[in-house]
């Protein structure tokens, strides 16, 4: 294997100038007959270079509450329900996307990984499902010369070992939390998940390499002082702890304002909101195109979301800089709790 790999980071901003409609984009980014489209694109560009690449995608329609399919696929025919429209559409653009990529030469020495990133949310299809069945992550590899179905117990942060051996790639990095599944024998591969010396290289992990790159934090909930945030009337008992944001509303229309970030590009930056929560809610972001003019129902963007823990994340492009982002949580009195707030910059 080659010393170069080639790196390409394009995400929903950088990704939607390349649609022949600009406007076909769905509330968590590309819908996934576009990324699979472009994936393909990139796929040939990368195959014919001749150097070892990594092309990962990430789809979207099937995300809950209730999927966004993509308008080039037909409905699913047995049931009328907008999830399983959108995994039936998704199934069979993966299928036509992986028939297409293994006509190219470059195939032959191609792995093809499928993997969830968790287990499917609250989503208008758990009615359908049955009733306390076992529920697991997807996993599965493609193309490597071996047909089983291996009963064993893993984890995500097994993936990076196990996957290196798949592709014979030595090496000599030692894995904190995850083994190679391939030469672990089912009773070792048996772990405590909750033993304290595993969640503390977790921890290790996720605050030195993957969820904090401090560059390009500009905000966080838990880093700037908390009196710069201002709470609207009606928002009693405010507290701020490790665990987040929590305060009660006594009216339909709580809301908090986020301080000035001077020197932030908005047009280069996203917002992540983590929400707890009991109930259905439609949660807003409020913002001023102009530093000027007054915030209004012209410029928010909205997102349901139902019972549970929510990740959101919303695009700040084209907020005028060093003005203030409202947050609108919910529409109802009662409890809130807000996980985490970030806002990054590229």
């Amino acid at each position: 294997m080659g010393s170069e790999m080639c790196i390409r980071d394009r995400g929903r901003t950088r990704l939607r100038n390349e649609l022949e409609d600009t406007d076909y984009i769905g509330g968590w980014g590309l819908f996934d007959d576009s990324l699979f489209s472009l994936a393909l694109e990139q796929f040939h560009d990368l195959a014919d270079n001749g150097q070892p690449f990594n092309l990962t995608l990430l789809t979207v329609d099937t995300h809950h509450p209730i999927g966004e399919p993509s308008a080039s696929c037909s409905p699913y025919p047995i049931i009328d329900n907008s999830i399983l429209h959108a995994v039936h559409c998704t199934d069979y653009l993966l299928g036509n996307f992986i028939e297409q990529i293994e006509q190219h030469p470059a195939y032959d020495d191609t792995l093809v990984v499928l993997v969830s990133d968790h287990l499917a949310m609250r989503n208008n299809a758990f009615s359908l499902f049955p009733r306390n069945y076992e529920r697991r992550l997807y996993f599965n590899v493609l193309n490597t010369g071996e047909a089983a179905e291996v009963k064993k117990f893993a984890t995500p942060m097994d993936l990076p070992p196990t996957l290196l051996s798949f592709l014979d790639i030595e090496h000599d990095a030692s894995f904190l939390a995850g083994i190679n599944l391939l030469d672990t024998p089912a009773a070792q591969a048996q772990r405590d998940v909750r033993d304290n010396r595993r969640l503390d290289a977790i921890r290790y992990l996720n605050s030195n390499h993957l969820s904090t790159v401090k560059s390009q934090i500009v905000y966080s909930l838990k880093s700037f002082p908390t009196d710069s945030i201002e709470f609207s009337p009606g928002v009693e008992n405010i507290s701020f702890s490790e665990q987040g944001l929590s305060f009660d509303s006594t009216t339909d229309d709580p809301y908090f304002m986020l301080p000035a970030l001077p020197g932030v590009d908005y047009d280069r930056s996203s917002l992540l909101l983590s929400l707890q929560n009991d109930e259905y809610l439609e949660t807003k972001i409020y913002f001023k195109r102009q530093a000027d003019e007054d915030y209004s129902e012209e410029n928010i963007i909205k997102r349901n979301i139902n019972a549970g823990l929510n990740q959101l994340i919303f695009d700040l492009s084209g907020i005028a800089n060093e003005s203030r982002v409202r947050i609108d949580p919910g529409h109802i009195p009662g409890g809130y709790s807000i996980k985490e707030i970030e806002i990054r910059s590229e």
